[in-house]
């Protein structure tokens, strides 16, 4: 028991810790103008009126519209420069996932005019030997294409780092409006809307449904599509906790069908007895039943409390952590475990249990009383 809540718990936290991470840089639902192909950067902008953005936002399962721009730029100190691409967000941005991913500093004050203020990945400050509280300046394509690159004095007030490293080697986060001066593009024109689902796994059908409620010439992707590797690795874990619950049931399974075979073979005579008084197979078997659940409940019992426990420990204090942090996208092994899974996972180890104790339950109806009396 423990085992299958340990593997049910870490392998739907690893899951969720993944797909949120991801989520905090493209949003679940990316709608984009059909010109940009898979392009990080937005060159055409999307020009959105209150009454499209609305059309989305209630759309079934749509949490959040959020507006952004994304820009390639280049970062440049005394000693060293580095690409990046500029991730421009509002006061609307659901920051939330942001702020977890914080390693020092805090988030910038999206809105702010003249706004100078960046969040820098761990990986970038790094490479540009910057820290919170330095200033350095940023070179952007000019948005006619023509002259002198435009540039701008940013400070840096947030350090973050996500685990991805290819997305903390290009992203930086700044104010929306900054990008969209560069870009000389109008308060309504956004490069991208990104919508917050409510549920992950209705994400196929709102994006569809999205995917209607646009003009013809923008489109619309979800993050399974343009991580596919990734959501093809972490679909795996189901698998993995399914395989894992299964051994785990049989393996216990097995050794309940083996305790309960050597209590009937013990008490052979006794039940000749019992079969000689006139109790039936159902009878006796039930009587075997009811003292086989007693360990099976018993057993329940003292593996949630220890898987909980468990579960519980690591969740608060991060005492277990991979030895490959690169691999997973994180330093420590997460922990999520709902009621509904818990109660379905006790549920099934329960069912499983007393119908594989139902095998030597039956070896009672061979028994004849005749010869087990007549040997006693």
């Amino acid at each position: 028991m423990v085992m299958m809540l340990v593997a049910m718990g870490t392998g739907r936290g690893l899951k969720m810790v993944i797909r949120d991470k991801i989520a905090a840089f493209e949003g679940h639902i990316q709608v984009i103008h059909m010109d940009h192909n898979q392009s990080q950067v937005h060159l055409k902008p999307l020009k959105v009126d209150t009454a499209q953005k609305d059309r989305l936002a209630k759309l079934p399962g749509v949490q959040q519209v959020q507006g952004v721009i994304q820009k390639a730029g280049l970062i440049r100190t005394e000693d060293t420069f580095e690409g990046f691409i500029a991730k421009g967000i509002g006061e609307d941005y659901d920051t939330a996932p942001l702020s977890s991913l914080l390693v020092s500093g805090r988030l910038p004050q999206w809105g702010k005019p003249q706004n100078t203020e960046i969040l820098l990945s761990q990986t970038l400050a790094q490479k540009l030997q910057l820290k919170v509280g330095d200033e350095c300046r940023g070179f952007f394509l000019n948005h006619t294409s023509q002259g002198i690159p435009s540039q701008r004095k940013f400070d840096v007030v947030g350090i973050y780092e996500s685990g991805f490293e290819s997305l903390d080697a290009q992203y930086l986060w700044m104010d929306i409006a900054t990008l969209r001066q560069l870009n000389g593009w109008s308060p309504d024109e956004v490069g991208q809307l990104e919508l917050k689902v409510s549920s992950f796994e209705d994400l196929d059908e709102i994006a569809f449904n999205a995917y209607d409620a646009t003009p013809s010439d923008w489109d619309v992707r979800s993050i399974k599509q343009r991580f596919s590797a990734i959501f093809e690795w972490i679909d795996l874990f189901d698998f993995n906790i399914a395989l894992v619950v299964s051994i785990m049931l049989l393996v216990g399974g097995l050794n309940m069908v083996t305790a309960l075979l050597v209590i009937i073979l013990d008490r052979t005579s006794t039940i000749g007895v019992l079969k000689t008084l006139g109790a039936t197979n159902g009878d006796i078997q039930r009587i075997f039943l009811y003292n086989a659940s007693g360990l099976v409940f018993r057993g329940m019992f003292w593996g949630n409390l220890l898987g909980l426990i468990f579960l519980g420990s690591q969740y608060y204090w991060r005492w277990i952590e991979f030895p490959n942090p690169q691999d997973y996208y994180i330093n420590y092994v997460p922990v999520s475990l709902d009621i509904y899974s818990w109660l379905l996972l006790n549920a099934v180890v329960l069912a499983g249990s007393m119908l594989l104790l139902l095998v030597p339950a039956r070896v009672v109806a061979s028994i004849n009383p005749i010869r087990t009396v007549q040997f006693k």
